[in-house]
């Protein structure tokens, strides 16, 4: 599906972006709000990725809705940086569901105490939401700098503050999921 999206947008609407850029910028600003405030309010695990997902895809049409070839590139950049993080998250909670027989890591809650049964997959899970926040050295911080990037050189700092805002309240959720794991107290 995004690979027809790509084709469709460098073959057509490269051609004809005057028509179509408010269309993809509102559908962006749709999905980023949607998926902020949806995955804001998230107890189940599989829910919450669903909308970090959204906010995550709606970043990359933001990109796409300054018709700008840098913005394009950037946002295929990011979406195989995304792809590669998610990918990495399921795994790492595949892995935890087979070492811990009894909890299914199904809500967020779940996750409560897990550094104490394995330690190293904590610490690969941790790193794996920090670079979902963004936060540098690694590839999620860098993937976004390139979107940052690429929206500053076509001059659209209105979506790069929109970007930002939405990037802040993003990262209210993932480190309620660190908050959960280290420092709320286990009661049986």
């Amino acid at each position: 599906m995004f690979y027809i999206f790509i084709k469709i947008y460098f073959i057509v609407l490269l051609n004809y972006n005057y028509y179509w850029c408010n269309l993809i910028f509102f559908s962006a600003l749709i999905t980023l709000i949607v998926g902020v405030f949806g995955a804001l309010f998230q107890s189940n695990i599989r829910r919450f990725i669903a909308y970090s997902t959204l906010v995550h895809m709606g970043f990359i049409f933001l990109n796409f809705s300054t018709t700008f070839v840098e913005s394009a590139i950037s946002g295929i950049l990011y979406f195989i940086v995304y792809a590669l993080i998610t990918l990495n998250l399921f795994a790492i909670i595949t892995i935890l569901r087979r070492k811990i027989n009894n909890l299914e890591f199904v809500k967020i809650k779940d996750f409560l105490l897990i550094y104490k049964i394995n330690p190293a997959l904590t610490i690969s899970f941790t790193l794996v939401l920090f670079s979902l926040v963004g936060v540098p050295p690694l590839s999620g911080f860098f993937a976004k700098f390139v979107i940052f990037g690429a929206l500053i050189n076509s001059l659209n700092i209105f979506l790069v503050i929109l970007i930002i805002l939405i990037n802040v309240i993003g990262s209210v959720y993932y480190l309620n999921i660190l908050k959960e794991m280290f420092f709320k107290n286990y009661k049986k």
